[in-house]
């Protein structure tokens, strides 16, 4: 699952993970996104951390966490990653990613996570 609210970017890692993922769902709303996790309780969460809304991408990790426990969580942002790190140091992140980033590692890490 990727929960990315600027459609350019989801749009892109979508095209990028295709060939490596059985199904991807892709929500640009953090809301609807909360709702598609306990539907369909993802193997890996890849969610950007400013999302246009009250949530932000710790609050997805912990939902997803709670509610799938063996859920991998990758969060992405232009955000200093240390500070980032500080506010989720309770969520087991499996990883943290710097935009920009290449998408040939974002493959990389499903790969990781397969």
């Amino acid at each position: 699952m990727i929960v990315e609210d600027y459609q350019p970017l989801l749009q892109a890692m979508v095209q990028a993970l295709e060939p490596l993922a059985e199904s991807i769902v892709q929500i640009d709303n953090p809301v609807n996104a909360l709702e598609s996790i306990e539907k369909n309780t993802p193997d890996m969460l890849i969610t950007d951390w400013d999302l246009q809304s009250h949530l932000n991408g710790g609050d997805m990790a912990r939902f997803a966490l709670q509610t799938c426990a063996d859920i991998k969580v990758v969060i992405i942002s232009g955000k200093e990653l240390s500070k980032i790190m500080a506010a989720t140091d309770d969520v087991d992140v499996f990883r943290y990613v710097a935009k920009p980033f290449a998408l040939k590692e974002l493959r990389q890490l499903v790969k990781e996570c397969q």
